[in-house]
C-alpha cells in the first residue's frame, strides 16, 4: 500500500511491526509447540520406562512369592514329618514317617538305624535299601562323616556312591548310629 502511495510512511510502519509481530508470536508459539512435544515424548519415554522397571518388579515380587510359598510348604511339611515321629511311641511306629521323610527331604534310597542294647552294642533297628555294615572304625567316630562304597548288587551293581554316617550321642553315651 506505501508503493500505490494509499498510505503514509507510519501506517506502513504500523503494518511492518504488526506484520512482525504476527510473525513473532507464530515463531514463538512453533517453538513453544516443538519444545511441548519434546517434553510430551520424554515424559513418555520416562513413564514407559517407569512402566518397565515396575513390571520388572513386579515380576520379582511373584518369583519372592513364589520361593517363599514353596519355603513355608516344605517347612509344613518337615514340621509334620517331626510332629509324626514325636508321636511315635516305638521304631516300629517312626519307620514309615522316617523313611517317607527321608526319601523327600534327603532323597535317601537306602538307611539304616542302628541302636545300642542294654550292653552298649549297636544293633539293626531298621533298614532299607543296600548298604554296607557298620566297620569297628565307624564305632569311635563322633561326628557325623562321609563315606564311598561300591553297590555290590542290582541295577546299580558296580558304581560307587556315599553314604552319611550319622553317629548318635546324648551327651557322653553313644545311643545309635
Amino acid at each position: 500500500s506505501a508503493a500505490l502511495s494509499w498510505a503514509d510512511p507510519i501506517t506502513f510502519m504500523v503494518g511492518g511491526i504488526t506484520g512482525a509481530l504476527a510473525v513473532g508470536l507464530a515463531l514463538r508459539w512453533s517453538l513453544r509447540h516443538r519444545a511441548w512435544r519434546e517434553r510430551i515424548g520424554k515424559d513418555n519415554r520416562l513413564w514407559e520406562e517407569r512402566q518397565l522397571q515396575l513390571q520388572g518388579a513386579v515380576q520379582q515380587l511373584r518369583e519372592t512369592l513364589s520361593m517363599k510359598g514353596a519355603e513355608v510348604d516344605q517347612a509344613l511339611k518337615q514340621y509334620e514329618m517331626v510332629k509324626k515321629l514325636a508321636e511315635a511311641l516305638s521304631w516300629e511306629e517312626m519307620s514309615p514317617s522316617l523313611e517317607r521323610a527321608l526319601k523327600h527331604f534327603f532323597h535317601v534310597e537306602a538307611w539304616g538305624l542302628y541302636l545300642t542294647d542294654e550292653k552298649g552294642e549297636l544293633q539293626v533297628t531298621q533298614r532299607r535299601g543296600i548298604m554296607p555294615e557298620l566297620q569297628v572304625e565307624d564305632l569311635s567316630k563322633k561326628e557325623p562323616y562321609l563315606q564311598n562304597f561300591l553297590i555290590p548288587v542290582g541295577p546299580d551293581q558296580g558304581k560307587t556312591t556315599w553314604m552319611l554316617h550319622l553317629p548318635l550321642w546324648r551327651l557322653h553315651e553313644r545311643i545309635g548310629h
